[in-house]
């Protein structure tokens, strides 16, 4: 069984996701990051925060930085708090005044946590 934490077509700016409520992890889980493709030249930092209440955020783990597209992360974490989110950071790099910019955009951005085997 997989938990969705965010999922988004196209990501082309800064997005705080919304508040999820998949309880706390019993043991270690693992939190995974899919990216689909990328136009353009550009950076995604993207990170999972936990709350008690949905409200009040704190970090829980970071992926490491992403520039490629087709790329998958996995991060073994536990978390003792009821909520997560996804906080995506996404920074255009591209030389906007090149003849050949394209705007970047990152494509089918999923994040989920799986729980650990049991064995």
């Amino acid at each position: 069984m997989f938990d969705q934490i965010f999922s988004q077509a196209v990501i082309d700016a800064d997005v705080d996701g919304s508040s999820v409520d998949i309880g706390q992890d019993l043991r270690v889980a693992y939190y995974c990051l899919n990216v689909g493709g990328v136009t353009g030249v550009g950076t995604l930092d993207v990170s999972i925060e936990e709350s008690a209440d949905g409200s009040t955020w704190k970090p829980l783990t970071s992926f490491t930085q992403t520039v490629d597209g087709n790329t998958h992360q996995v991060l073994p974490v536990k978390s003792n708090l009821r909520y997560r989110r996804a906080v995506i950071a996404f920074e255009d790099t591209g030389d906007t005044e090149a003849p050949e910019y394209v705007a970047c955009a990152y494509a089918d951005l999923h994040i989920y946590r799986a729980p650990a085997s049991r064995h």
